[in-house]
């Protein structure tokens, strides 16, 4: 499992710069969660409370690069985002909107193919090892 982790991460930083480590991962995935769950079990309300986990939740994001790095990757990142956080505070609720559509429909994508790389790549490695 070790081995097919550190496939993963290679595999997914390869298909995306801006999941250069799993952290960065983890961090986007629980942001979405945090909308989704906003969307779902809440009517899309926008409340003071809720705008200050979305802003941790960014910033605990951001927190997993260093210091100028992939600067070009985050400011996007931070484009898509701010409409959808402008649009909310001013109408008091959180719409999915076409940036959100398309983060969620990128992650998804780089996970998925990431996972299938790393799949093949662990049994042709398993494969290579049994043959010797």
């Amino acid at each position: 499992a070790k081995k097919i982790f550190d496939i993963f991460t290679i595999k997914l930083a390869e298909r995306s710069k801006f999941f250069a480590n799993f952290e960065t991962l983890s961090k986007t995935w629980s942001l979405l969660n945090l909308i989704r769950n906003r969307l779902v079990h809440h009517g899309s309300y926008y409340t003071v409370a809720y705008a200050k986990k979305l802003d941790e939740s960014l910033e605990a994001i951001f927190e997993t690069f260093q210091d100028g790095e992939y600067i070009l990757e985050r400011s996007l990142f931070l484009d898509s985002f701010e409409p959808l956080v402008v649009e909310a505070q001013e109408t008091h609720r959180l719409t999915f909107c076409d940036a959100l559509e398309n983060c969620m429909r990128n992650l998804t994508l780089f996970v998925m193919e990431s996972l299938v790389l790393s799949e093949r790549e662990a049994r042709k490695k398993i494969k290579t090892h049994r043959m010797r």
